[in-house]
Formats: structure tokens, sequence, C-alpha cells
């Protein structure tokens, strides 16, 4: 999934259809580190984690602005914590019992699992689908 090669509509689509599901697989990945296996909140809902996960990816829309070249690396920087930073803060008011330190650890492993996964699907995932 990770670097489709597509160009072009269809490649817009794919990573439309890529981010929906990174957005899916994300949230799942802190729902059950946040509720099952850290049981910070016994009532947590997939659907407000969901929602608050989706909002706090709002900020990620400043990133369009990288297409300047000379802005590309400060606007990924500060885009990078600004997403980092709201998705703490949705994953905080989405677990109301929770500190913010148990809901920051809770993503930033969740992040972790993220990359790992990402970069399996870089290295093995994309010579496996795509060769030519």
């Amino acid at each position: 999934i990770a670097g489709l090669p597509f160009r072009g509509v269809v490649g817009i689509l794919a990573n439309i259809l890529n981010t929906c599901i990174r957005w899916l697989i994300w949230t799942g990945i802190i729902y059950l580190l946040a509720g099952k296996v850290f049981k910070l909140k016994s009532d947590l809902e997939f659907k407000g984690l969901l929602r608050a996960t989706g909002l706090s990816a709002a900020p990620g829309a400043i990133r369009i602005l990288g297409a300047v070249p000379v802005l590309y690396s400060p606007v990924f920087i500060i885009g990078g914590v600004w997403l980092a930073t709201a998705l703490v803060m949705a994953a905080t008011y989405s677990m109301e019992e929770a500190s913010l330190w148990k809901t920051a650890s809770v993503t930033l492993f969740s992040w972790v699992l993220m990359a790992a996964g990402y970069i399996f699907s870089s290295m093995f995932l994309r010579g496996a689908l795509f060769r030519r």
C-alpha cells in the first residue's frame, strides 16, 4: 500500500483509499491498545474514537503548502507536530478518565506500530505486488 506507483486520477483515488485504510487501522490500534491492552477506559467506543481521530487529522491540510519547495521541510515538521498533538488530545478526550500522559504513550506506541507496518509494506509488499 505504501508508495503506490499510480499517477493521475487513479493515483489520487488510490491515495485517498490508502489514507482511509491507514486511518481505520491506526484508530483500531489505538482502540485495542487503550481499551483492551491498557484498559484505560472500559466503555471506549470505536465510532467515537474514529470520529475524534478523523477530526484530529484536519491540521494535516497545512501540508499542501509543502508543494512550495522552500516551505516543504518547515511545513511538514510543523504539520507533523500539530497532527501528533491533535491526535493525543483527541484520544485524551475520547478516553475521558485517562490522563494525558497515558494517552500520549498509547498514541506514541500506536505510531511506532504504524511506522513499522509502513516500513514493512514499503520494503516487502511493494516489490511483491508491483514487479514489472
